[in-house]
């Protein structure tokens, strides 16, 4: 079915403003999400990932979404959008919120 066995998947949308991840984003997902987002790093704005088929985060993942708040413009954030409720209980308990990281949950409307 895949092209490899990997266990996760990311699309970056043309102008490097959202993505779409999916599966597990873990430590051997770390280097090929940070490849891939890398010019998501460089856009102005802010940045959208859409988390709704994501079904595990660890704490690698965790990182990389704290790297890319860091880099986004003053005013700006990185946006999670309809995390899983397990993924968003991590997001929680990692503090994403506090380092200006917007959650929107798919029940905010």
């Amino acid at each position: 079915m895949h092209m490899s066995d990997r266990t996760f998947d990311v699309a970056l949308s043309e102008g490097s403003h959202r993505a779409r991840l999916s599966g597990e984003l873990d430590m051997d997902a770390y280097d090929e999400l940070s490849r891939t987002l890398a010019p998501a790093f460089e856009a102005d704005g802010d940045l959208e990932l859409d988390l709704t088929d994501v079904t595990f985060i660890d704490s690698s993942a965790i990182r990389l979404f704290a790297q890319l708040e860091r880099s986004r413009d003053d005013g700006a954030h990185l946006i999670l959008r309809s995390p899983q409720p397990q993924v968003d209980r991590v997001l929680e308990v990692a503090g994403m919120a506090d380092l200006g990281i917007r959650i929107r949950r798919s029940d905010d409307g």
